[in-house]
């Protein structure tokens, strides 16, 4: 397999993980929320920027991961 592929492989892998972690921290924060006020468990506006703005970032994992294997491999 090209090097190319392998690192964009990984950086997809690495940045599925991040999101998916980053996303059950932040929905259990909502939850514990919701149960100490009493209300239904969803996610403030913070919280729903901060996962937009991850997401973006992690867009560039894959393609980052393909040059830096392709590079230095």
């Amino acid at each position: 397999m090209h090097p190319a592929v392998t690192g964009a492989l990984a950086g997809l892998g690495l940045a599925v993980v991040i999101f998916v972690l980053d996303y059950m921290m932040v929905s259990r924060h909502a939850a514990e929320r919701a149960a100490r006020y009493k209300k239904k468990a969803e996610l403030d506006p913070t919280e729903k920027k901060a996962l937009s703005s991850l997401f973006w970032y992690l867009l560039l994992m894959p393609p980052a991961g393909a040059f830096l294997f392709w590079i230095f491999r």
